[in-house]
Formats: C-alpha cells, structure tokens, sequence
C-alpha cells in the first residue's frame, strides 16, 4: 500500500521504498541537519507550538528524512517536526538516512511527503512543481507520473502561477480559494485580477457569483476573446464565443468563417483534445 501511496511513476523509479535495504534508521544529532530549500514556505506558529508540546510528551513518531551532507546530514522531508523538535529542545530526532538517490529522486519523495500531508499551500504547491519541470527537464505527463497525479492536475496547478503577484499571496494565505484563483487565471488583465480578488474579500463573493461577473464582462477585458479587426461581431456571436472560451479554457477569435483556437504549447492542445472529449461523452 506504501508504494501505490507514493505514486505509480515514483515507485517505478525508485525500485523500491524508503523503507528498504536502501534506507537506514537512526536517531541523529538535531544539529547536524541543514534544513537547505524546502517546497513549504509557511508555518501556523500556533500549530509548531502545538506539535512542540506533544513532542515532548511522545516524541517524534514519523522520522524525518535526510541524505547525508559533508559531515552532517541534509534534510528531504520533515521541516515542520525539525522545528518543532527545536522548540522543545529535543538533541536528537529519528530519522531515515536515504542513500544512493538521484537529486530528481529526492525531490519527488520531497514533494509527495507534503502533498500527502497537505503541507504545501497551493502556490507552494505550484513552484513545486515548476521547480521540478525545470531543473529536471521534466514534461507536465512525466512529473503527473512519478507524483502519481493526473496531467490535468500538474498542468491547472501550474497556470496558477500567472496570477498577478498580490492575487498569488492571497492565494498561498488562504483568503482566496482554489476556486476563485481557477477563475481568476482566465482573466488576462493584472488591473482586472486585482480589482476582482479586492470584490472577493470585500463581498464575500462564492466562485460561482464570480464565474457570473467573469462572465458578464466585456470579452477583450476578459483576454477570452480576440476581436477581428476587420468586422465587427454581432451580440450573438460575442455569446457563442465566449461559451466556447469558457468551455475549453482558451482564446478564441472568428475570422470570418474560420474559428481560431490560442495554444501556447503541447500542453495546451492535450487540454483542449480533454476539454472536447469530455464535452462530447457527455452529450
């Protein structure tokens, strides 16, 4: 049940679990840990205090994760229990020492260990994941794979990154859900996502209230729709195309008799093929 909880593709590439042969437990000096670059940025103080004082009634039941590091040990997963030890002034912490991994390797285990946790806010989340693709040269199939994910989720938790900035830190804080930032990402004006993340907060707008006041703006606010410069488009036409936008989640323009679909990558017609196949089972 561990491997299948680690994700199909991870599993794959590690051969085994970190629990075997190629893992060893050991209680470690809690100063000889660097903590390095972590996927999760943020931590409830509240919630470390909390955990600090169970540790000192139980101790630390889940070890931590580490690789070794020139004389010391560097983390992979567990920041938030090595804070917690800290704060209750524990010298030692048990942890499992991973050996001979691929940086790739580590940073998956990294990840999947707070996904699985639901430490990682979705922003976090996100650069996570961008992060991988990155440094590893990974497509959004590939990584979905070894988290064990679909493509859909990697490539929609990834679009959240073109939030304009102010709307990404309400996002990471919790003051606008998931579902507000799917909606908010369609919209291409910076200047319009702010305005409308300020009349979540403000009115305390469901996703649904904002799909509708999405929906009622003007199309080239929007950036759904691309007007042709040659004729102008009747009310209706303006409707159908932005049922279709909606529909498939990308620009669109009508040229004519021609209707034009705006990908900016593989990805983005993967999506689309999606989109289509779902509408169509379901008629």
């Amino acid at each position: 049940m561990q491997r299948k909880a680690l994700g199909r593709g991870l599993a794959q590439l590690l051969g085994e679990t970190t629990t075997d042969s190629k893992s060893k437990f050991n209680f470690i000096s809690l100063d000889s840990i660097e903590v390095g670059d972590q996927p999760r940025k943020n931590f409830d103080e509240e919630s470390l205090r909390e955990l600090s004082e169970s540790i000192k009634q139980v101790g630390i039941l889940q070890p931590l994760l580490v690789v070794r590091h020139n004389d010391g040990y560097k983390l992979i997963a567990g920041e938030r229990r090595w804070k917690a030890a800290k704060m209750a002034g524990l010298r030692e912490v048990p942890a499992i020492i991973l050996d001979n991994f691929s940086e790739l390797n580590l940073r998956a285990i990294q990840l999947i260990e707070n996904l699985q946790r639901q430490d990682l806010n979705p922003i976090e989340e996100a650069k996570a994941f961008q992060d991988l693709i990155k440094n590893h040269s990974l497509t959004h199939e590939k990584l979905a794979e070894i988290l064990g994910k679909s493509r859909a989720y990697v490539s929609n938790a990834l679009r959240l990154l073109n939030l304009e900035a102010s709307v990404l830190e309400l996002v990471a804080k919790g003051l606008i859900s998931v579902g507000h930032a799917k909606v908010l990402v369609s919209v291409s004006s910076s200047v319009a996502q702010k305005s409308l993340a300020k009349k979540i907060l403000s009115a305390g707008l469901s996703v649904r209230e904002l799909e509708e006041i999405v929906k009622r703006s003007l199309p080239l606010d929007r950036g759904l729709l691309v007007r042709s410069a040659r004729k102008s488009l009747s009310s209706k036409e303006e409707e159908l195309l932005q049922q279709i936008s909606k529909v498939i989640g990308k620009k669109v323009a009508l040229k004519g008799k021609v209707l034009k679909i705006y990908l900016k990558s593989s990805e983005d017609l993967e999506d689309l093929a999606q989109a289509l196949t779902r509408q169509t089972k379901y008629q």
